[in-house]
């Protein structure tokens, strides 16, 4: 998140703003706090604001919420009143935040509050009160009209288990509006960096130390340390897996350490949230099942055979990963586990042997957005095949009006 200090036009705030933006991803606090101190001492407002962030990055969210409040009070931004939602969704103050996202979605025409609005679905309920902001305030703003495809995307794109048949109507009726939009390509998710990524497990290493707890790695970051040596090359994200850790307690964890921001309190089996440096991490918390062990995404879960745990040397750090790497890369990849492939010729809904899925409605919500996706170009074929799977004929001739196969 960057906030620029907008309303000041002085060259000599924006350098600070930038100053203090870099001190903060690159996990320099100390000098972050001393240079928002000496803002302070002068009184400038800018102070407030990144008082607001620093304590938000050590997890403290009452203090954050203070402060960004105190800079709302003198200074009108719409980049910290969407800073202040996050804030309140961190306090459990969902219904704030949702009157407050929904005040600027009818004052202004920034589709990016449709984003910050999407963020807070937690449940059907949800989805259902964002059903009627959505109907009642589309129609706001000329930008609203023209940029509809990219509204219904927003609130679309939530990959939470969908219960209701009046969750799923609203649902597909946002993914026809972005099929028939003739907008609909997305690009794949952009590479990590390798440094970074190392970056960020390194410290997440010693945050686990720190705290005398075990994880270990799994699905794609494995697969990089056997076959390649090295985090996939084409990879977005780490993903890591843990035993016998209460989802609270590794929240906790996450939040609590100045170099890791929590992603997200929404999530029922993993904790999804970023390194300061950007890089994103999903740990997943592991379930014993007679001779199995799986553990679950919101919508999906996976299978492997029971496993144990050894030591691998993956750059620099001793990791803990499954022993039989070979039976568990190819539960999770195939017989070709060996072969690199890339994020357009791989997929995890259509190519993970060991995938079953939990919540079918949502997993045809994503595939329609797998049908959007450059992953499509190569592939479509293969996830109409899924669509039809599911029964989704009649939607696909409505929505996809050139396709007859």
């Amino acid at each position: 998140m960057i906030f620029a200090y907008r309303q000041s036009r002085t060259k000599l705030f924006l350098v600070f703003a930038y100053i203090l933006e870099s001190l903060l991803q690159n996990a320099r606090l100390k000098r972050a706090d001393k240079l928002i101190n000496f803002l302070d001492f002068f009184n400038i407002n800018l102070a407030k604001l990144y008082k607001a962030r620093l304590y938000f990055t050590k997890g403290d969210f009452e203090k954050a919420l203070t402060y960004i409040n105190a800079f709302l009070s003198k200074t009108k931004s719409i980049d910290a009143s969407y800073f202040k939602c996050e804030i309140l969704k961190f306090l459990g103050k969902k219904e704030e935040a949702f009157i407050l996202i929904e005040n600027l979605i009818k004052t202004s025409d920034r589709i990016k509050s449709w984003d910050i609005l999407a963020k807070l679905i937690q449940d059907d309920k949800d989805f259902l009160r964002v059903e009627k902001i959505y109907k009642q305030n589309l129609n706001n703003f000329t930008k609203f009209k023209s940029h509809k495809h990219e509204i219904a995307r927003h609130l679309s794109c939530i990959q939470i288990p969908i219960n209701s048949e009046e969750v799923f109507k609203f649902q597909k009726n946002l993914v026809k509006v972005v099929l028939l939009s003739g907008k609909n390509q997305q690009s794949i998710k952009k590479a990590m960096s390798l440094k970074n990524a190392l970056q960020a497990l390194q410290d997440l290493d010693k945050l686990f130390k720190k705290h005398n707890k075990e994880y270990f790695l799994i699905s794609g970051t494995f697969l990089g340390l056997i076959r390649d040596k090295n985090f996939i090359s084409t990879d977005y994200d780490i993903d890591l897996g843990v035993f016998d850790i209460k989802l609270k307690d590794l929240q906790s964890m996450i939040i609590k350490d100045s170099n890791f921001i929590l992603a997200s309190l929404y999530h029922e089996h993993f904790v999804q949230f970023y390194h300061l440096n950007g890089i994103y991490i999903d740990i997943f918390i592991h379930y014993k099942e007679g001779d199995k062990i799986y553990h679950n995404g919101d919508f999906l879960r996976w299978k492997n055979s029971f496993f144990t745990l050894t030591d691998y040397e993956f750059l620099g750090l001793k990791a803990k990963a499954p022993l039989n790497h070979n039976l568990y890369l190819e539960e999770n990849y195939g017989p070709n586990w060996q072969v690199p492939k890339n994020s357009l010729e791989f997929n995890s809904f259509l190519d993970t042997p060991n995938l079953e899925v939990t919540n079918e409605k949502q997993m045809i919500i994503c595939l329609y957005y797998l049908l959007m996706s450059d992953f499509a170009k190569n592939n479509k074929k293969r996830i109409l095949e899924k669509l039809k799977f599911y029964k989704e004929d009649e939607f696909i001739k409505e929505c996809l009006k050139d396709e007859n196969e």
